[in-house]
C-alpha cells in the first residue's frame, strides 16, 4: 500500500513538473521572439523594447512583433485549456503565426503608405488600432479578443489645400492620384498569400472614410462638406475593387479635433480625411462605440448657447406628455422600421459624438457668463420659471470620469485616467454637429434596434413641471455608438399646465443637442433660444429614469436665470 502511494505521489510530481515546463516553454518562446525581432531594429536609438514594439520607423515591424507575442501567449493559453499536454505548444505556434500574419500585413501597408506620402507630399499620420480600444461592446466581447490584438489602422491625411480646394467636395487631380494609390495599397496581395486568401482577408475588412473640419463657420455646413469629401474618397476606394457594402463614410465636421482650434496651426491639422480599416463588422462597431473626441480642443462658445434662431417646426405631436402618460420604454419591442440584421452596418449617429470627460467646477480663469443681449423679438411666450439670477457662473454639471483607451502600441494596457476638461454649463457651449456613418452601398444611415440605444433614451419622453409650466421632450434618443444623439428631440412647453390632455403647446421646437457621456451619468444638453435659453439634463447611469440634478436657464428681466429641475422618464 505504501509503495502504491509513493508511486502516485511521484506521478503527480512528474505531471506538475511537466506543466511547469510547458508554461516555461510558452514564456521562453515569447521572450525569444522579443529578442529575435528586436535585434533587427536596435540601431537608431530608443531602446530595445521601443524599437521592437513602438519604433518611429514607418517600415519597422511593430505590429508583426506585437501580433507574434500576443498571438503566442493567447494561443498557448487556449491550447493549454484544450489539451494540457500538446495543446500549449501547438496553440502557441498557431497563435503566433496568425498574430504575426495580421501584424505583418499592417506593417507592410504602413511602409507603403509612407512611400506614397513622400511621393505625393502628403502630411500623413498613421496609428494602429488595438483591441484594447474596441473591446467594450457585446459584439466585440463575444469574439473573445485579447486586449492587445491589432484589429485595424487609422490613416489621417492632413489637408493643406492640395487634396481639396477650399469649399470643394471633389478632390483635386493630385488628391485623386494620392487617394487612389492609397486604395491600391489596401488591396495589395500580401507576399506568401494566394489570391484567394488575399481576397478573403480583404472582403472581411471594413473601411470607414471620415471627413473632418476645423470649428470655423457653420457647424452643420462643416458636417455636410466633410461628409461630401469622405463620400468622394469612398468612391475612389470602390473604383479600386472594394465592394461598396464594406465601405462606410461619415462627415464628422468639427466634432473630433486632433489639435487645439484656438490657433491657426491647430485648425489646419483638424482639416483632414481619415481612412480607418477594421478587421470585421464587430471591430468596426466596437471602434465606433468607444470613439471619443478630445474636449480640451473645443473652443468655448463665442455667444451664449441657444442665442441663434431655432427653426420653429411643429413637433410630432402637440399633445402634452405629463408624467403619467405612456411612452415607449427603453426595453420595448423593436419597431419594424428600426429592425437591423446582424449583417447591417454599425449604428450611426447624425449629430455630435459624446465626450469622455469628467466635469468639475469651472476654474477661475474661465470666462464668466455675460449678460444676454437685448431681446428684440422673443419667440414664444415670455415665461417665469422661477429660480435665481446667474451670478458670474452657471451651475456646473457632474457626470463623472471616463476611462481612456490604452496606447495602440502597448502590450500592457496603460493606466486609466480621467479627462478633467470642464463641461461647464450650456451657456458656455454651442451645438456641434456631425453627420452619421453611412454605407456607401445604400447611401443611408444604418437602421437601429432597441439594444443600439442607451437605457432610458430610446425615443423616450421626459417631462418636468417648472414653476407650474410643463416642459416635455419627446423622441429623446441616444445611441450606444459613442453615446451620440440619434436625432433632434421635440420640445413642447405648456404655460401654466392644468392637466388638460387636449391642450396645445404654447411653444414648440426641434432644438440642437450635444451629449457627453461620463462613468456616472449622461449629459443631454439642449440648445433652445426661446422661452428657455438651454437645458442641462443629467441622466444617472445607475437610475436612468430620472434626472434630478438638471438645470434650466432662461432670460428674465435682462438677465440669465437658472433653476434646478428634475425631469423624469414618462411612464
Amino acid at each position: 500500500m505504501r509503495k502504491y502511494a509513493f508511486r502516485s505521489a511521484a506521478a503527480r510530481a512528474e505531471r506538475a513538473s511537466q506543466r511547469k515546463q510547458r508554461a516555461g516553454t510558452v514564456l521562453f518562446t515569447a521572450a525569444l521572439l522579443v529578442t529575435a525581432t528586436g535585434c533587427q531594429t536596435t540601431q537608431g536609438g530608443g531602446g530595445l523594447l521601443k524599437d521592437t514594439f513602438a519604433s518611429d520607423d514607418p517600415c519597422a515591424n511593430n505590429a508583426r512583433n506585437i501580433g507574434l507575442i500576443a498571438g503566442t501567449l493567447i494561443g498557448g493559453i487556449v491550447g493549454h485549456k484544450i489539451d494540457k499536454r500538446a495543446g500549449t505548444l501547438i496553440g502557441a505556434a498557431a497563435g503566433g503565426l496568425i498574430g504575426g500574419t495580421i501584424g505583418h500585413d499592417m506593417d507592410r501597408r504602413r511602409c507603403e503608405l509612407a512611400t506614397i506620402a513622400r511621393n505625393n507630399r502628403l502630411d500623413l499620420v498613421v496609428q494602429n488600432i488595438a483591441a484594447s480600444q474596441v473591446a467594450a461592446t457585446p459584439e466585440s466581447s463575444a469574439q473573445a479578443r485579447d486586449n492587445t490584438e491589432a484589429v485595424g489602422m487609422s490613416v489621417t491625411v492632413i489637408d493643406r489645400g492640395e487634396q481639396f480646394t477650399s469649399g470643394a467636395a471633389r478632390p483635386t487631380a493630385a488628391g485623386i492620384k494620392a487617394f487612389g494609390e492609397m486604395a491600391d495599397a489596401y488591396g495589395r496581395i500580401e507576399a506568401g498569400q494566394t489570391a484567394g486568401e488575399s481576397r478573403k482577408r480583404r472582403d472581411a475588412m471594413r473601411i470607414l472614410l471620415v471627413g473632418h473640419t476645423d470649428d470655423t463657420g457653420s457647424s452643420a455646413g462643416n458636417a455636410e462638406l466633410s461628409e461630401a469629401r469622405a463620400r468622394e474618397v469612398a468612391r475612389i476606394f470602390e473604383s479600386k475593387g472594394f465592394s461598396s457594402a464594406q465601405i462606410f463614410y461619415q462627415g464628422a465636421g468639427e466634432t473630433l479635433p486632433i489639435a487645439d482650434n484656438k490657433d491657426d496651426a491647430g485648425r489646419a491639422k483638424n482639416r483632414r480625411v481619415e481612412i480607418i480599416d477594421l478587421s470585421d463588422d464587430a471591430a468596426l462597431a466596437a471602434y465606433l462605440a468607444n470613439r471619443r473626441p478630445n474636449m480640451a480642443f473645443y473652443r468655448p462658445a463665442d455667444a451664449p448657447a441657444g442665442s441663434a434662431a431655432v427653426a420653429h417646426a411643429p413637433a410630432a405631436s402637440d399633445k402634452p406628455v405629463p408624467p403619467s402618460t405612456s411612452a415607449r420604454p427603453a426595453s420595448g419591442p423593436v419597431p419594424k422600421s428600426q429592425g437591423r440584421s446582424t449583417s447591417s452596418p454599425p449604428p450611426a449617429a447624425p449629430t455630435a459624438p459624446a465626450v469622455a470627460s469628467s466635469a468639475r467646477a469651472i476654474t477661475a480663469d474661465a470666462a464668466p457668463v455675460a449678460k444676454p443681449a437685448a431681446v428684440t423679438s422673443q419667440r414664444g411666450p415670455v415665461l417665469n420659471f422661477g429660480g435665481s439670477p446667474v451670478t458670474n457662473q452657471a451651475m456646473q454639471v457632474d457626470i463623472g470620469g471616463m476611462k481612456k483607451a490604452a496606447s495602440p502600441l502597448s502590450l500592457i494596457s496603460s493606466a486609466y485616467a480621467n479627462d478633467t476638461a470642464p463641461l461647464g454649463s450650456c451657456l458656455q457651449d454651442r451645438p456641434r454637429v456631425a453627420n452619421g456613418v453611412k454605407s456607401l452601398s445604400t447611401q443611408q444611415l444604418a437602421s437601429l434596434r432597441t439594444s443600439d440605444y442607451l437605457p432610458g433614451v430610446y425615443d423616450s419622453s421626459w417631462t418636468a413641471f417648472v414653476n407650474g409650466h410643463l416642459v416635455a421632450l419627446n423622441n429623446v434618443a441616444v445611441l450606444r455608438d459613442g453615446g451620440s444623439p440619434a436625432r433632434k428631440p421635440d420640445l413642447l412647453i405648456y404655460q401654466d399646465y392644468k392637466g388638460d390632455a387636449k391642450a396645445k403647446a404654447d411653444f414648440r421646437a426641434n432644438p440642437d443637442v450635444n451629449t457627453y457621456q461620463g462613468d456616472k451619468a449622461l449629459l443631454y444638453r439642449v440648445f433652445v433660444g426661446g422661452p428657455v435659453q438651454c437645458m442641462d439634463i443629467v441622466i444617472p447611469k445607475d437610475a436612468p429614469r430620472a434626472a434630478p440634478q438638471s438645470n434650466l436657464i432662461y432670460v428674465r428681466a435682462g438677465d440669465y436665470y437658472q433653476v434646478a429641475f428634475a425631469p423624469t422618464l414618462a411612464k
